[in-house]
């Protein structure tokens, strides 16, 4: 890549102008655009080569920071199932199947990785513009990382891509749909409606599809799409994703619209405030079904991450009353899995309780 070259690509990082939008300066990345329109087919080949080279390294920093997390969770996930089995004070080192000495760490190059997201937009940006057909195969690509999804799909709606549809279904799972709609939602719809994506392709990722947070977005995008005699899966098809959902103690607007969503579905006519119940834990009746569900491994793929979540609310005045209602409850009658998992509950808010109090005494 000659040295011009390389400046160019590295100047669409600067989307802002010198006074920061106002009037009609171009930015650098406006010029280096009208520079790469005159280098023709040797600067859509370095375009593409850079931005394949940027998307695999992100991709190799998230996968990397995903095991590392995924063996954290393993470990914790063990850990509360050895203290219910061996109680409060066991060794249970001797028990573990993932020794605490073997949990890895991010290295160096993770922790301080930044993703330079502005200039993969910038390349993607430049690509739409420059209209070749055959940036077609790394604009799919992109649509996988969320920070250049938006640009890909709308370069997408100019450049055809043979295999851009399975891509542009994925790339619905990993978006929120009502978060910055215009900017990120829209475009991403209105590159499947240049691509005449069916109902009933849409139904059919729907149905594949294992992640909760998937299936509401995939529901949603449905409701956006014209009924071809397929027709679209009711709410209640995604209650369990709903209730997984609600659950999430570290995502508040994710839980505060479950929620809704579940006493919409439910017909309950509970009113709630944004203020006061922002950072609330969801409500006794959402638990109860968080531990049906949990009990006999639901939602599919993501029960042991449910049962966390159930461990960690376990302290609340809603989940004891939701533990409260399973023990008693006649109908519908609670089976074994789910008395064993609500007391299974009960016994760890003891063990949280004993430790609160030891660490108060000290």
């Amino acid at each position: 890549m000659g040295r011009q070259l390389e400046k160019l690509i590295e100047n669409l990082s600067i989307w802002q102008t010198g006074d920061f939008g106002g009037g009609n300066t171009p930015s650098p990345r406006d010029l280096a655009i009208v520079e790469l329109r005159t280098m023709g087919p040797q600067a859509v080949q370095a375009l593409t080569e850079r931005l394949e080279d940027l998307l695999a390294a992100t991709a190799g920093h998230r996968e990397r920071v995903a095991a590392v997390q995924a063996a954290w969770t393993a470990w914790y996930e063990e850990s509360d199932r050895l203290s219910d089995e061996h109680g409060l004070g066991a060794d249970l080192e001797r028990y573990r199947t993932i020794p605490s000495n073997s949990l890895p760490q991010r290295s160096a190059q993770d922790t301080n990785y930044r993703d330079p997201h502005d200039l993969k937009q910038g390349i993607i940006e430049a690509l739409r513009q420059l209209g070749d057909q055959r940036a077609a195969p790394v604009l799919t690509a992109a649509l996988s990382d969320r920070t250049c999804l938006p640009a890909a799909a709308q370069a997408l709606c100019h450049i055809h891509a043979d295999r851009a549809v399975p891509a542009l279904l994925d790339a619905v799972t990993l978006i929120d749909h009502t978060i910055n709609k215009s900017l990120v939602f829209d475009p991403l719809l209105a590159s499947l409606r240049s691509y005449g994506v069916s109902l009933a392709q849409a139904r059919e990722r729907f149905e594949a599809e294992a992640s909760p947070l998937g299936r509401v977005r995939l529901l949603h995008l449905m409701t956006q799409l014209p009924d071809d005699g397929t027709g679209r899966p009711s709410e209640s098809q995604i209650r369990d994703s709903l209730v997984f959902l609600a659950l999430d103690d570290k995502d508040n607007t994710s839980r505060w619209e479950a929620v809704g969503s579940l006493n919409k579905l439910d017909n309950n006519p509970v009113e709630r405030d944004m203020f006061s119940d922002w950072e609330a834990p969801p409500p006794a009746d959402v638990i109860r079904s968080a531990i049906a569900l949990a009990a006999h491994g639901e939602p599919r793929g993501h029960d042991r991450e449910l049962t966390s979540r159930l461990r960690r609310i376990r302290h609340t005045p809603p989940a004891a009353r939701a533990v409260e209602a399973t023990l008693t409850q006649d109908s519908p009658e609670p089976d074994a899995q789910e008395l064993r998992l609500a007391l299974r509950l009960v016994l760890g808010h003891f063990v949280w309780i004993r430790r609160s109090l030891v660490r108060v005494c000290r």
